[in-house]
This record gives C-alpha cells, sequence and structure tokens, in this order.
C-alpha cells in the first residue's frame, strides 16, 4: 500500500511540475514577446535611464545623504562572459553636501535575459530568484554576504532586481585553476559561521525539500543504468534533506570574492540555490569543484576540522567531528547527483562566449567529480547504499556520455568528454 501511494504522489507531483513548466513557459512567451511591466527596470540600459528611481533606493538605504546633490552617474554593464545567469552591472556615482563628498560603488543584479524559453521557465519554477531576494530581506545580517540596498522579485516572469555594494578590487579564483588550499580555510569557515548563526532556527525559510521532490528529481536520472543513480540521488538526498541550517547551495570558488586586504574575510555571492539542509553539503560542494583531485585529497580531512571548529566556535555544541565526517561522506554523493540529474544542470546563457565559459566550467566540474566518486571508500558505499564500486564507474559513464537530448549544455560537456577521453582516462 505505502509503495502504491508513494507511486501516486510522484505521478501526481509529475503531472503538477509539467503542467507548471507549461503556464510558466508560455508566461515567459508572452513575456519575451510583449514585455509584461515591472516597478524596477528590467534591463542594464533601462537601469542606466532611471536615474531618478536607482538614486531614491540608494538614499532610502542610507547610502546616499537625503539632502546630496548628485554630480556623476554612469551604469556599465559586465563584459561578454562574465555573467552565466543574471544581467549584471556597475552604478559609479557621487554625491556632494556642501563641502562633503561621497561616492557609491554598486552592482546591480537583474534577470537573465538570453537562453531558451525552456530554461527561463525552469529558472522560475525553481524560484531562484524569489530565493536570492528573500534572503538579502531576511537573512543576509547572518551570512557573508555583500550589503544589499534594495531587492525585489516578481513570481511568475522571473524579474529580480538587487542594487548591493561592489566590494573594491577583490580576488577572484579561477576554477580551473583550483583553489589555493588557505583561501579554501577561510571561504569554508565564513560558511560555518553562516550555518552557526543560522542553525536550528525556527523561521523555516526557505522551505526544505518534500520527499516527493526527492523522488521527482531522482527519477529523472539519466543512462542505461539509470536505476543505481536514482538509488544514489533518492537516498543521499533523504539523508541530506534533513532540516539543520540554512546553505548556501552553490558554493563554489567562483562564487566567492577573496578581499585583497589579509584582514577582510571573504564573501559569497549568488545565493539562489539557497535552501535548507546539513552544512556539510556546502562543504562538500565547495571542496569538490573548487579544489584540484591532488590538493582534495592532501587537505579534506584538515579542511573539515577546520570547518568543524569553526560551527562549535559559532555556538553549536551538539554536533561532533565523526557525525560532520559521516555527513560529509553522504554529501559527496548528494553533489555528484546534482550535477547529472537534467534541469538542474543546465546553465541560463547570456551570449555564446557566455555559454562556452559554462561548458569549460562543466567538464572541470564533471572531471573533479569523478574522481571524488572513484575516491569514496568502497566499503562504505557498498554498506550505506549497497552499490559497489563498479557499478557506481559504471552508472556514471552512461550518465555523463550520454545526457538527456534537452539538456544541451551537458550534452556539450559530453561531447568534450568523449572526443578527449577524459571520462576513459578516470573510469577506465
Amino acid at each position: 500500500m505505502r509503495t502504491i501511494l508513494g507511486a501516486l504522489g510522484l505521478a501526481g507531483f509529475y503531472v503538477l511540475f509539467f503542467g507548471a513548466f507549461a503556464v510558466l513557459w508560455l508566461v515567459c512567451a508572452v513575456d519575451r514577446l510583449l514585455p509584461l511591466p515591472t516597478p524596477w527596470p528590467r534591463t542594464v540600459s533601462a537601469l542606466a535611464r532611471r536615474q531618478r528611481w536607482c538614486v531614491a533606493r540608494l538614499r532610502a538605504a542610507g547610502a546616499v545623504p537625503d539632502d546630496a546633490v548628485v554630480t556623476t552617474w554612469s551604469v556599465t554593464p559586465f563584459r561578454a562572459g562574465e555573467a552565466l545567469r543574471s544581467s549584471l552591472a556597475t552604478i559609479d556615482l557621487q554625491w556632494e553636501r556642501g563641502d562633503d563628498r561621497g561616492c557609491i560603488a554598486a552592482v546591480a543584479k537583474l534577470s537573465p535575459r538570453g537562453g531558451s524559453l525552456a530554461n527561463r521557465a525552469i529558472y522560475v519554477l525553481q524560484g531562484n530568484h524569489q530565493r536570492e531576494v528573500g534572503f538579502y530581506r531576511r537573512l543576509a545580517a547572518d551570512a557573508p554576504a555583500p550589503r544589499v540596498y534594495w531587492a525585489r522579485a516578481t513570481g511568475l516572469t522571473g524579474h529580480q532586481c538587487i542594487l548591493m555594494e561592489r566590494l573594491p578590487a577583490p580576488v577572484e579564483h579561477r576554477e580551473e585553476d583550483g583553489c589555493p588550499v588557505a583561501a579554501a580555510t577561510r571561504a569554508l569557515e565564513q560558511l560555518a559561521r553562516f550555518h552557526a548563526a543560522v542553525w536550528g532556527r525556527e523561521d523555516r525559510f526557505p522551505p526544505p525539500l518534500p520527499d516527493v521532490a526527492i523522488r521527482f528529481f531522482a527519477s529523472l536520472a539519466p543512462g542505461r543504468r539509470r536505476r543505481t543513480l536514482r538509488h544514489l540521488a533518492r537516498q543521499s538526498w533523504r539523508q541530506g534533506n534533513t532540516p539543520q541550517t540554512v546553505i548556501h547551495g552553490d558554493a563554489r570558488v567562483g562564487n566567492v570574492l577573496f578581499p585583497n586586504r589579509g584582514e577582510d574575510a571573504p564573501v559569497l555571492i549568488d545565493w539562489q540555490a539557497l535552501r535548507w539542509g546539513r552544512g556539510a553539503f556546502d562543504v562538500a560542494y565547495f571542496i569538490a569543484l573548487s579544489l584540484r583531485a591532488q590538493d582534495r585529497r592532501e587537505h579534506e580531512l584538515q579542511l573539515l576540522e577546520r570547518y568543524h571548529r569553526a560551527l562549535v566556535a559559532g555556538g553549536v555544541a551538539d554536533y561532533d567531528l565523526d557525525a560532520l565526517r559521516e555527513d560529509y561522506r553522504h554529501a559527496q554523493v548528494m553533489v555528484g547527483s546534482v550535477l547529472v540529474l537534467p534541469f538542474l544542470s543546465g546553465e541560463i546563457t547570456a551570449d555564446a562566449e557566455a555559454e562556452a565559459r559554462a561548458v569549460a566550467g562543466g567538464v572541470v566540474w564533471t572531471k573533479r567529480l569523478v574522481e571524488v566518486a572513484m575516491d569514496l571508500d568502497a566499503s562504505w558505499l557498498e554498506d550505506r547504499y549497497g552499490v559497489t564500486r563498479a557499478e557506481l564507474r559504471d552508472a556514471l559513464r552512461d550518465a555523463l556520455l550520454d545526457p538527456p537530448r534537452l539538456n544541451r549544455g551537458a550534452r556539450l560537456v559530453a561531447n568534450h568528454l568523449r572526443e578527449s577521453g577524459e571520462i576513459t582516462a578516470l573510469l577506465g
């Protein structure tokens, strides 16, 4: 009976998901043909024409004095390839008030302009824009995040506008080069401080994923041996979805800005994947995608210890290091399943250069995740999941080299891996 009810629940979720997708696809199509009105600028060019609107928001946030006169104003879009999932621009403003002078350096983050209607509808359906705006309005005070002056989002059309501070000349480490271990340590300590600050709080924003959603996404696993991946995804996500703290969800070195002064702390950006879960997911995600395999293997335990030490310093007293290590192993399985599932790994690209950058990043991430998977303790994997290393290897090879046709980004990555022979070298 329980199996039948579960199957009916999953079937119902399929109907709801694809029904909602169809409605959102239609709304996004109408919005693209005949832009629906929003109370804020939708594009960088519109923002450049709305000086009075923008200055009013900065005044309300206390960034510009009420009686100050704005003397210079400029809006500059990010260069091609710099933004994958959003339209971004810098705002430079100078003001005068008597003998006082001041300036504001800000960043405006708007919703993505490019990409297919399907990707757009999925973006809206995932609620990325609403989660990020909700984070900045409700949780950012406890987080290593930029100061936000103003943030709003729509529901059905997926538009957002976020005005935030621009950090002076931050250091950004290229993901393909790997994050230095010292920088990784600082980033994980910042994550631990945030996790500790919101650990077990009563406010359930954002809500955890329901079990039926986990089973739904697990059912989408690709490849001839998809049963193995479905099982791994379903079980690991049930393990890691227990509400423990609020997690970033996309914590990797590409979303960390490191200060150019040693005494300042790193700042995390792009909080669109925010959700409730176990903090070990952020740790496993960061280590797997940000560090080269050699650095990961050599410093993994040390990084876990530093993260745990920062958790304890932040007031978490009922979570020992052994529990973290166990959660971390499950989270490694979770991370691997996230990036082979369709709908979760397709980038919304703004232009050809951004697409090429996303594919290059996908190749790096895939190789690192395969290395993590092959480094999992075989006896632990078989004991916890009933899956052998050989079964995991075969399932990964099938999924990574033959992803669903609708997942264009994953197929471009697969073509590169197939032609270069890199996956064969890693998986045999």
